[in-house]
């Protein structure tokens, strides 16, 4: 194509398909047959996609990309471009958009029932020197301006009121009465009349515009109005950040404050239901401290009521120094993920999980036994170590440290024995076993406290090293002595503690062998006992009836069947109440396989819990029914069977949810009982079925056919 010829390019508006493009060619070609038309349809654009910017915005990417096209194909050709509406928007932002070396020389920009803004900045396109002209056509009565100018964002109404500023003969401002597609109407038997007049002579002939009309205010209403139009930008601005928050605050945070203060409900009630709880009062504690930091509840009743309930629960909580006081002292112990020596002071120690304690109170002292893998540097390879460490419980202080470096597999079997003769000598004897092969090295390791040394002495697997039962000396016998062969080493027990004493060699015979033993004899030292590490159990808490008084108040008679307590009747009309726990005997007491709770502590709650009732099953059988809490928002009905009167025996432990859970039915046979519970996806069906007589939960199709629950009243 030749650089000389002028394109013509034609941009429609909104809600529409451009049917003015083709009949504007027709009349620019009829003018000028050299220029090149070429209309930029996008399709019809909704006034939704139009109201939000970010759809503007990539329309005018793909007019700027298109433009851009037709530039490079046609370099050199003066472009000029008529658009009207949305398009002006297009097409002022896509020349923004394009670099000033880029732009081809624009003859002439025509706008017609502009959406851009008056204060729109033409300084940039006109800096370039390559847009010559810019003729904005006006409707004085566009009523579709106004309202882009009261409504959409980033939008003006520059196709009704023109462009402010210095214009002079870069910009001409010419206006017409009509509306929004006024230039597209005819004007009596000519339907194109407008574009013919007003648009042809400057696109097809590059003649100069023909100049029209001035704005007019019309009285003083139309210049308030006209006044008010031009702040519309902060007006709406401030509109649409108000409907954003509106929908932001209903759709979002409204939502999740419901959501929050439901949630803060149930973790409410589940906390004041587990104060009551040895074991879960510290959690109820921390939960109800969640919410009062997070200030879940904005009411006075609500924040004080969980304000009281969590002060009830921390006077139930004892502090650390107070928990630490019950810890013996000499004590070794973990907690929180570290292991602490009781003393004269606590001492956190830095050694690894120990395996085993061995504790040696005649001399005061304990011996951990730890175990880990170390990085021998010389050798680039990695080792295990066993190491002995030796505190002084009084003190708390560590004493000694013997590590011990292998290359194979430790027993777990350490035997610690203080001996007799001298209470501060300990012989740690054990044996590593190598990792490929069956030989194995027996390990003695003597500990003299007094002097704190250490020596250690490996015995491979062919030697055999006994004991005299004088508990004096130590005899070296060869597996591989043959009879030519009539000497053993000796030496005295002192050998296994200290490095300065030699062995010596003596003639070896059946009386020499007979007084010698594998193991160093029991009037010599005592085995110590393996002890565990013990864990610390914090938080720690006081017993309720430790913090207040009960005081029976006098009660009138008809007050006295509002007792809180009473027989539930759902088992049955002979059901009783335990009123006395100390009644009860739980020596007996065994849980059912399978249940998580651990003897003791199901022991401890049932006491805790109150109204525990005594109902009959079948076959005479009598059962203690009773309910504890097994975690948070959860609690467990108990159902035990009882030997005789008193005695209680296996029991079993059956979950319920906190809300909409607890309630017991007995079937007529007195065979199985329904624990009712909350719907959840494990228990959709809402309810627990046990067999009495073993404590089985059972799937409702176990239950045999005609099985009768009892009810309130029948």
């Amino acid at each position: 194509m030749s650089a000389s010829r002028t394109i013509l390019i034609t941009v429609h508006g909104i809600r529409t398909f451009g049917e003015w493009q083709e009949r504007l060619k027709s009349l620019v070609q009829d003018a000028n047959p050299n220029i090149d038309v070429k209309s930029y349809r996008y399709g019809y654009f909704s006034v939704i996609a139009f109201l939000i910017p970010i759809f503007r915005w990539l329309a005018v990417r793909s007019f700027r990309n298109r433009l851009r096209e037709i530039i490079r194909e046609n370099p050199g050709s003066p472009i000029t471009i008529v658009c009207h509406s949305f398009g002006t928007h297009l097409v002022a932002h896509a020349l923004r958009g394009i670099k000033p070396d880029e732009l081809p020389v624009i003859p002439a920009l025509i706008l017609s029932g502009s959406v851009l803004r008056s204060n729109f900045n033409w300084r940039r396109l006109r800096a370039t020197g390559k847009l010559k002209l810019v003729v904005n056509d006006c409707g004085t009565n566009d009523g579709i301006l106004v309202l882009s100018q009261m409504l959409v964002l980033l939008t003006g109404m520059a196709g009704r009121v023109g462009f402010y500023g210095f214009t002079d003969d870069f910009i001409v401002n010419r206006y017409f009465a009509g509306g929004h597609s006024h230039y597209f109407r005819p004007v009596g038997n000519d339907p194109d009349s407008f574009m013919r007049e007003w648009w042809v002579p400057i696109a097809a002939l590059a003649q100069a515009p023909k100049p029209a009309g001035a704005l007019s205010l019309g009285g003083t209403l139309q210049g308030v109005l006209h006044a008010f139009m031009r702040i519309a930008d902060p007006l709406k601005g401030g509109l649409y950040f108000g409907l954003i928050a509106i929908l932001v605050f209903f759709g979002y945070v409204q939502p999740r404050r419901e959501t929050a203060l439901e949630e803060g409900r149930r973790q409410y009630q589940a906390a004041a239901g587990q104060v009551g709880s040895d074991r879960l009062v510290s959690d109820a504690v921390a939960s109800l401290a969640r919410l009062i930091n997070a200030g879940t509840f904005t009411t006075e009743r609500d924040v004080a009521r969980m304000s009281d309930v969590a002060r009830f629960g921390l006077q139930r909580l004892l502090t650390a120094n107070e928990v630490l006081a019950t810890v013996p002292a000499g004590s070794i112990f973990r907690w929180s993920g570290g292991i602490y020596l009781k003393g004269d002071r606590v001492l956190r120690l830095d050694v690894p999980p120990p395996l085993f304690q061995f504790r040696h109170s005649d001399a005061g002292v304990s011996v951990l036994i730890t175990e880990k893998v170390v990085e021998v540097v010389e050798q680039e390879r990695q080792q295990r170590q066993i190491e002995f460490i030796v505190f002084d419980l009084k003190r708390a202080t560590v004493l000694m440290r013997v590590p011990i470096n292998h290359d194979g597999r430790a027993s777990r079997e350490f035997v610690v024995r203080p001996l007799r003769a001298d209470r501060n000598r300990i012989l740690i004897e054990f044996a590593v076993r190598e990792i490929e092969g069956d030989d194995s090295t027996t390990y003695y390791v003597g500990i003299d406290l007094a002097r704190r040394t250490a020596r250690t002495s490996a015995i491979r697997e062919d030697i055999d090293l006994r004991f005299h039962s004088n508990c004096q000396n130590l005899a070296w016998f060869d597996d591989e002595d043959n009879d030519a062969k009539k000497t053993i080493s000796i030496a005295p027990l002192s050998y296994l503690f200290e490095d300065a004493i030699e062995r010596r060699t003596v003639p070896r015979h059946e009386d020499t062998s007979k007084s010698y033993s594998d193991d160093l004899h029991q009037d010599c030292g005592t085995t110590l006992e393996v002890l565990g590490i013990s864990r610390l159990q914090f938080p720690r808490s006081v017993p309720e009836q430790k913090l207040f008084q009960i005081v029976q108040a006098p009660t009138m008679e008809n007050e006295a069947a509002e007792d809180a307590c009473t027989p539930d009747h759902n088992l049955g009309t002979d059901t009783r109440v335990v009123k006395d726990m100390t009644s009860l005997d739980l020596t007996s007491m065994s849980l059912i396989k399978g249940t998580s709770t651990s003897l003791e502590q199901a022991k401890s709650d049932i006491q805790d819990m109150g109204c525990p009732q005594i109902f009959s099953g079948s076959k005479g059988k009598q059962y203690l029914a009773t309910a504890i809490a097994v975690g948070q928002w959860m609690y467990g009905r108990v159902i035990c069977e009882m030997i005789d009167e008193r005695r209680v025996g296996r029991c079993g432990i059956y979950p319920f949810a906190s809300e909409g859970g607890g309630s017991i039915w007995k079937s007529a046979a007195g065979d199985l009982a329904v624990l009712g519970d909350a719907r959840t996806e494990t228990n959709p069906g809402g309810f627990t079925i046990v067999e009495l007589a073993s404590g089985t939960q059972l799937a409702p199709n176990d239950i045999p056919p005609g099985t009768v629950f009892c009810r309130r009243g029948r």
